[in-house]
């Protein structure tokens, strides 16, 4: 009989090689996909605070568009809020705005007020001259304003972001 040149100690030893193989490459392919997945979340998060910035952006814009929003006779430290948030730290609520510029994801969050900062009223603007030295009219100056935006989506995995804008109202000095 011609017989099986193998030797029986060498049986299976192709399979088990075969194995240790394919469990490799099971493991590699896990993993490689778990990477892809973490990615796609990454990009989708950056997406998201890219979006959420602009979006923070042009509520802020939409908001310094409202004069009845920088109330030049209030008092220091005057904060006005989101209409529907009206806090014990709020004196009054924002002009209404466009309903169309705030569209979030379910689960995300806006916030934003204005609060009028000191001094009450410059005696010089701090990135040029003063109105008494700039020009003629010496019956002008700034009240200054900061307008805070935030979005957060963070209960739903998105992350946040948030905007502050700075405002100079440029007033009478019979307004003091």
């Amino acid at each position: 009989m011609i017989g099986n040149k193998f030797n029986s100690k060498e049986c299976g030893a192709i399979l088990v090689l075969a194995l240790m193989f394919l469990a490799l490459l099971g493991f590699l392919s896990g993993t490689v996909m778990q990477t892809s997945v973490f990615e796609l979340r990454m990009a989708r998060n950056h997406q998201f605070q890219v979006e959420a910035f602009q979006l923070a952006q042009g509520v802020a814009s939409s908001i310094s568009e409202h004069p009845d929003n920088f109330l030049v006779t209030s008092n220091l430290n005057h904060v006005i809020c989101k209409a529907a948030q009206i806090t014990p730290g709020c004196s009054a609520s924002i002009a209404a705005l466009d309903p169309n510029l705030v569209t979030l994801p379910l689960g995300a969050t806006i916030n934003y007020k204005v609060e009028r900062m000191g001094p009450l009223f410059l005696k010089e603007l701090p990135v040029r001259l003063g109105q008494s030295r700039a020009s003629s009219s010496v019956a002008y100056d700034a009240a200054m304003f900061e307008t805070k935006v935030e979005i957060d989506a963070t209960s739903i995995g998105r992350g946040a972001a948030a905007i502050v804008l700075g405002v100079a109202v440029l007033t009478s000095s019979i307004d003091q």
